[in-house]
């Protein structure tokens, strides 16, 4: 059956051009991408901010080659008092205004006002808006309140679980996420009737493989550019790093947490270390400039210039945040070579289906065990290689994410279809500086990467 999804990064332009991973970009295009090719049938509708009038006609055939990826984001000339009204006109326009089958939107951040008309003060004054979360959650907003199409919210930011604007009404039939549970929103309005009482929703939050989004940008012959010579030969101290962007001291939105990520680093990494053959071990990510100023094993820089660090490097921590909440860090550090060792607030739950062995309680414990693969080249070959099966095939061709997306929501909504589809080649490259580059990625090869063996 022929389905109309809408799709969009709630509180971001949906770029396809300079996306860079340093910056988190990326994600939303690789997974438009491959959802549209997975399924040439189905039609899919950006409906905020986009790209897709800056690439070429190449370059759009490449990444949508049946052409069912549209937008109907219409940017407003400042003069219309209805400054969304242009995306209604377009579904009119394309014949798919009562057509819509779902919404299918990235979180992201918003205001708790982000459109004129759909909130109001008691005494009946309209709120006003910042200009960002007009542009860039006024869209979604809009278009959620105004057709009741049913929204389905993929969650990959433990800030962003539910959708934070009062003035959405027409709220998440189901969050798709990277942990299980349950959420309650804050107080939003309940309807269009009623543009002033506000109460908040309690949200299901199922685990759907969303943190797996970004493996749709890894080559299937990424084991060929591992030099496991040159991380068993490198010196011990450039063995273990940690690749990982502060977060301040802000509150994580619904999840309850409220406090930085750098006493764990200080404890697991910079004190763990010291008087170890692992000391001086480095943080390297994008924090407050004054972080790098009074912890200067803490340093500004990115994946993407990290070639030869990551290519010495044989383990690195993983944490995260929000206890529960899983990430795409230890898949990528393990498509690099790189053991991730487990916190314990991180995965407690093993959906990852990591090596058990990878799961630590204590700086110490990682310690022995980075000592013991150290001591012994045959034992760490065989830990890595077990990381690296992790790894299957479907998490990179879509078929494993995209099908599982679709089935929670074809359960949720009842449709009656089988709605797996075959998974499409890899055509992007998530750790180049520039991820876009689908025609380049699987073709062009250093003679090195050509000349190279494959590990196992």
């Amino acid at each position: 059956m022929k389905r109309n999804i809408l799709i969009g990064k709630i509180g971001k332009a949906v770029k396809f051009t300079n996306n860079k991973i340093e910056k988190g970009g990326g994600n939303e295009m690789m997974l438009f991408s491959t959802m549209a090719r997975m399924h040439p049938d189905w039609n899919f509708w950006i409906v905020g901010p986009n790209e897709l009038d800056k690439i070429d006609k190449q370059m759009y055939n490449t990444m949508f080659p049946d052409g069912n990826v549209k937008s109907l984001y219409a940017a407003h000339d400042g003069i219309r008092q209805d400054k969304f009204a242009p995306i209604l006109e377009n579904m009119k326009k394309y014949g798919i205004y009562d057509k819509l089958d779902c919404a299918i939107f990235l979180s992201g951040l918003t205001g708790n006002t982000n459109c004129p008309d759909f909130l109001c003060k008691p005494d009946g004054q309209k709120y006003k808006q910042l200009c960002a979360h007009m542009n860039y959650a006024g869209p979604y907003i809009y278009t959620l309140n105004m057709t009741n199409v049913p929204f389905f919210c993929l969650a990959e930011d433990a800030r962003y679980i539910t959708i934070n604007g009062q003035d959405l009404c027409n709220r998440e039939r189901l969050v798709l996420s990277q942990w299980n549970g349950e959420v309650t929103s804050r107080h939003h309005i309940l309807s269009l009737d009623d543009l002033v009482t506000q109460k908040p929703t309690k949200h299901k939050v199922v685990y759907a493989d969303i943190e797996k989004i970004p493996l749709l940008g890894v080559s299937p012959d990424w084991k060929e550019h591992i030099d496991i010579e040159k991380k068993i030969t490198a010196p011990v101290k450039d063995r273990f790093m940690v690749l990982s962007n502060g977060c301040g001291t802000a509150k994580i939105n619904q999840a309850g947490n409220n406090s930085s990520r750098l006493p764990v680093y200080q404890k697991w990494v910079n004190e763990a270390t010291k008087g170890t053959e692992y000391e001086g071990a480095i943080v390297y990510g994008s924090w407050d400039e004054e972080i790098y100023e009074q912890y200067p094993w803490i340093v500004k820089k990115f994946i993407v210039d990290m070639d030869e660090e990551i290519s010495k490097c044989k383990y690195t921590l993983v944490y995260s945040q929000v206890r529960g909440f899983v990430t795409a860090k230890a898949y990528e550090m393990i498509t690099l070579g790189i053991i991730p060792f487990i916190h314990p607030d991180y995965d407690p739950e093993r959906l990852l289906g990591l090596p058990e062995f990878l799961f630590v309680n204590s700086p110490e414990e990682m310690i022995k065990k980075m000592r013991k693969l150290d001591s012994d080249d045959e034992m760490y070959v065989k830990a890595l290689k077990k990381c690296m099966d992790v790894i299957k095939p479907e998490w990179l061709d879509g078929s494993y994410l995209v099908n599982g997306i679709f089935r929670k929501i074809s359960e949720n909504l009842g449709w009656d279809e089988n709605t797996d589809a075959k998974g499409v080649p890899n055509i992007f490259n998530h750790f180049s500086k520039e991820i876009l580059k689908p025609i380049e990625v699987n073709t062009a090869k250093t003679s090195q990467q050509k000349n190279k063996k494959a590990l196992f």
